[in-house]
C-alpha cells in the first residue's frame, strides 16, 4: 500500500511500497479513525458542549428582547476576540511544529502528500462561511491524523529514534491547539449540520500504522509540512477583511457569468449558423478565379 504521493502524481515519487514491506515482514496495520478512543465524540463536538434536555421554551419578555439586541450589538466584539484567540492558537501550534521538526531532525519541507489527506483547501474562492467550512474540514483531517499518531506512539516501547517523550509532548501540544481552532471554527460556522458530512467522512478514514521507523518518520514529516501550510492559510482567513471576501465573491461570480455566457454562445444555434455561414463564404471566396 502506498502511503504518500508526489504533487505531480508521478508513480516514481511513491516512497513506500507494499511489496517491499511484505518481503521485509513489515506489513502495515490499517486503523479506522472511528476505533480510536474518544475521537469520534471529539470530532463531532470539539467544544465539548453538553446538549441540554428538551424543554418547553418560555414566553419571551421585553427584557429578553433587550438581551437579544445587546447580544447582536456585541457580535462584532465577540468575533474580534475569537479571531485574536485563534491567532494565538496558531502561534503556539507553529511552536509545536518547530519542536516536532527538531525531534525529527528534518525541516519537513516535502513535496509530497499523504493519500489519506484531501486536496489543500481553497478558502478564498468562496464566501467567508464557505472559507470557514473548508478550513474546518482541513483542521478535522489533521486532528484525526494527530490523534492516530498519539494513540500509536509509545516512547517506552518504540525502537524509533524520533519517538521520544519530547516528541509526545510536542505532538500533544499541537493536537491541543488544533482542538481549540476546531472549536472556534465550529462556533464561526454556527450551523453544526453544515459540518456533519465532513465529520462522517473523517471518522470513516482508515489510516496506516507503518511498521518501519523510516516510514513512520516520513509520515509524520509530511503531516507536519501539510499542517504548517494549513496554518498559514488559516491565519490569512482570519485576517481577511470583509471587503476582501465581498470582492472575492464578485470576482468569482464574474468568472462564472463569463463561463456560462461562453458555453451558451457555443451551444447557441444562431451563433453556430453564423459561424458556418462565415466558413462557407470563406471557402467560396477561395475557390473563385482571379483575373
Amino acid at each position: 500500500m502506498v502511503m504518500v504521493e508526489g504533487n505531480n502524481n508521478n508513480n516514481n515519487n511513491n516512497i513506500i511500497n507494499q511489496q517491499q514491506q511484505q518481503e521485509n515482514g513489515e506489513v502495515p496495520n490499517m486503523v479506522s479513525v472511528s476505533s480510536l478512543p474518544g475521537v469520534t465524540s471529539f470530532l463531532s463536538n470539539p467544544c465539548h458542549l453538553i446538549t441540554p434536555p428538551q424543554q418547553q421554551p418560555p414566553q419571551a419578555t421585553s427584557e429578553d428582547n433587550n438581551n437579544i439586541n445587546n447580544n447582536i450589538n456585541n457580535n462584532n466584539n465577540n468575533n474580534q476576540e475569537m479571531v485574536a484567540l485563534s491567532l494565538s492558537n496558531i502561534v503556539f501550534a507553529n511552536a509545536s511544529l518547530l519542536g516536532i521538526t527538531a525531534v525529527l531532525n528534518h525541516n519537513c519541507y516535502l513535496p509530497f502528500s499523504l493519500l489519506t489527506l484531501p486536496s489543500p483547501p481553497q478558502p478564498f474562492n468562496t464566501t467567508r462561511l464557505g472559507g470557514h467550512i473548508q478550513m474546518h474540514r482541513e483542521m478535522l483531517y489533521l486532528a484525526a491524523h494527530l490523534y492516530f499518531a498519539l494513540n500509536y506512539t509509545n516512547p517506552h516501547t518504540s525502537s524509533c529514534p524520533h519517538e521520544t517523550s519530547e516528541f509526545i509532548v510536542q505532538l500533544s501540544g499541537l493536537t491541543g491547539m488544533l482542538e481549540n481552532l476546531l472549536c472556534r471554527l465550529t462556533a464561526m460556522v454556527g450551523d453544526s449540520s453544515l459540518l456533519t458530512p465532513t465529520v462522517q467522512e473523517v471518522t470513516a478514514l482508515r489510516l496506516v500504522d507503518a511498521a518501519s521507523c523510516a516510514g513512520r518518520g516520513l509520515w509524520m514529516c509530511i503531516l507536519v509540512s501539510r499542517a504548517r501550510a494549513s496554518l498559514v492559510t488559516l491565519r490569512r482567513v482570519f485576517l481577511r477583511p470583509s471587503s476582501a471576501w465581498q470582492e472575492g465573491i464578485r470576482v468569482v461570480m464574474q468568472k462564472r457569468k463569463r463561463y456560462h455566457r461562453a458555453r451558451q454562445q457555443h451551444h447557441d444555434p444562431t451563433q453556430l449558423s453564423r459561424y458556418v455561414l462565415q466558413m462557407l463564404r470563406g471557402r467560396l471566396a477561395a475557390t473563385q478565379p482571379h483575373f
